[in-house]
Order: C-alpha cells, then sequence, then structure tokens
C-alpha cells in the first residue's frame, strides 16, 4: 500500500474518534437505546407500530448473538431484512461459510448451480468439500494439500448491500450521534435502491489469509473530531471471519459541507504486521449499482488435511 501504517494511524488520530466499537459473537446481551419504544429510524411509536421482535443491531448471520437493538419497530425492522439485510447475506455468504460463521442455526452450506458439488460444516467433521470430476467447481493440488473453489454468489443489489453496512452503522451508535444522520435514514428506508445520496458507494476489502482471524464480529464507527475539518463526517469498519469492510458513512454534515472529492484512508488493522499465515489481500469495489448482480463468481483457495476419493454412487448432493 502507498500509504505506510504509520501514516494512516496519525491521520485517523489527528482526525476522528471511535463513537462505537464492539466484539461480538455469543456472550451476555448487549443493548443499544433507549426503552421509551420510539422508534430511531422511523421515530413512530406504540401503538402505531410494535416492538415485539428481536431487533439485532449487527446481523446475526454475521456472527452476532449479543447485540441488540431496543428502539427498532418490528416494521422498520421487517424492512431491513427483506430490503438490506437479505442483499448483505448473499454478498457475503462464501467469507461467511469459509470463516465458518455460524447465523441463527449453523454455519451456511453451499451446493454448486449444476447441483454436483458441495461446501458444508459441521462441529462433529469441520469443513467438507465435495466435488465430482466432472466439476467446475474445485481444483486439487495434492501435493500442496490445498484446494482452489469457486463460488457463485445468490443475485443481490450492490446499492442494497452499501445501505445494509450504512444501516449497521447507524443502530451502533448512540441515539444522540444519530442526529446528525436524518437523511441518511430517510434514504436508508426508501425502497428505491437507485436514489443515492452520496457517489461512488465505495466499499474497501480486505481478506486476511489464515484460519479465522476474526474470532467474532468486531465494529468500530469513527467520527470526524469537532477541530478537524477533513472529510467525510464518519466512517464503518466492520471485521468477521477472513473479512475487513470499511465504508463512509453519509450524513448530513457531508450534505452541508456540499460537493467534495475525498480520498478514502486504510484504518490500520491488526493483521498487517508479521502475520504468520500471510500479506493481506486488499481491493476495493463499487457498490453504486442498483442492477441485479447475477453472475459474480468468488474464488477462493483452502488448506486441508486429507482428500479422500468416494464411490460416485454413494454420494448424495
Amino acid at each position: 500500500m502507498s500509504v505506510s501504517i504509520e501514516e494512516r494511524l496519525k491521520f485517523y488520530d489527528n482526525n476522528y474518534e471511535i463513537i462505537a466499537e464492539y466484539h461480538l459473537g455469543n456472550g451476555k446481551k448487549l443493548y443499544i437505546g433507549n426503552d421509551d419504544r420510539v422508534c430511531r429510524f422511523c421515530g413512530k411509536g406504540e401503538p402505531e407500530v410494535t416492538f415485539k421482535d428481536i431487533a439485532h443491531a449487527v446481523s446475526e448471520f454475521l456472527g452476532n448473538k449479543q447485540l441488540i437493538l431496543r428502539n427498532e419497530c418490528d416494521t422498520c425492522n421487517k424492512f431491513v431484512s427483506e430490503n438490506l439485510e437479505n442483499h448483505l447475506d448473499k454478498y457475503t455468504k462464501p467469507f461467511r461459510l469459509a470463516g465458518q460463521i455460524k447465523g441463527k442455526k449453523k454455519v451456511p452450506s453451499y451446493k454448486t448451480k449444476d447441483q454436483k458439488s458441495r461446501y458444508e460444516f459441521t462441529s462433529s467433521e469441520g469443513a467438507k468439500i465435495i466435488d465430482r470430476k466432472d466439476s467446475d467447481f474445485a481444483k486439487l493440488d495434492l501435493e500442496n494439500k490445498s484446494i482452489e473453489t469457486n463460488f457463485h454468489l445468490e443475485p443481490y443489489i450492490p446499492s442494497a448491500v452499501f445501505k445494509c453496512l450504512v444501516k449497521l452503522a447507524l443502530s451502533v451508535i448512540n441515539d444522540t450521534e444519530l442526529l446528525q444522520f436524518t437523511n441518511t435514514i430517510a434514504w436508508i428506508l426508501n425502497p428505491d435502491h437507485s436514489e443515492s445520496i452520496c457517489k461512488p458507494q465505495i466499499l474497501l476489502t480486505a481478506f486476511i489469509p489464515g484460519p479465522k482471524p476474526n474470532k467474532g464480529v468486531t465494529v468500530i464507527v469513527l467520527r470526524r473530531k469537532q477541530e478537524s475539518d477533513t472529510s467525510p463526517y464518519c466512517h464503518l469498519l466492520i471485521c468477521f471471519g477472513n473479512i475487513a469492510y470499511q465504508i463512509i458513512v453519509p450524513s448530513d454534515v457531508d450534505i452541508s459541507e456540499g460537493t467534495k472529492t475525498v480520498k478514502l484512508t486504510r484504518l490500520p488493522l491488526p493483521f498487517e504486521i508479521n502475520w504468520k499465515y500471510g500479506d493481506i489481500q486488499f481491493g476495493q469495489e463499487d457498490l453504486t449499482s442498483s442492477a441485479i448482480v447475477k453472475d459474480k463468481m468468488s474464488p477462493m483457495v483452502f488448506s486441508f488435511d486429507k482428500a479422500i476419493e468416494l464411490d460416485p454412487e454413494t454420494i448424495k448432493l
């Protein structure tokens, strides 16, 4: 990377402060928001809306069993689940599978479109790939004990993925900080994913090699210091399994300051120094489009302990 870790640390130390930080898994329940039964997103209260369902501040399929949002109504919770979370679910599924991240019930499994191969994980047997010789899903390297796979992502909308990450950021900050995101909330609740309040919608990605470097899911939201005039106003970093994502969280402050060209600076990751499993693979993706992506492939390489040739007649896919 062109900017050193030291320079990036200095940049964020000088210009930003953390307003939310959570390291989540299966521990004791944590709660965000007041209990006055007014939704932080739509602004409605009882009896106009209800608060019966459990609203996870960070999507449960990312590995969060702990952090619960008190002040998200059932209507907004359902909208986010059906219009935003389903796209983030599809977009991240291969990485959650590879990272063995347990969602509501289990680690997700995967079956190829041609039904010839599958990937699954069980607590008793661990990760297992079953691949037919006439399948294009996996390439086996017996000498190096590695297998190169190519996952097919389910159809998703990029802009909905971005909006879901923004919603996640607004779910973990406190009610006072939320006051700077009125227009952002209206945009999140707009079912038309072609409309945007910032362009382009860039996702900075990092793939950390090795066995589950992130043991749980880490969420950090940073807000610009009052004495700083740098842009943008707010950033989100979320890490799970082998993945780290960073985005700009658009705010009313950014809108009031008008159109600007912003240089994205990556938050330093602890895995960048002396990580024994190899170098981090950095990348970025433009999630501005509202068109459905149908044929994206996600290549991934795994190491394995043993390979067994099975009788094709006994395999059930």
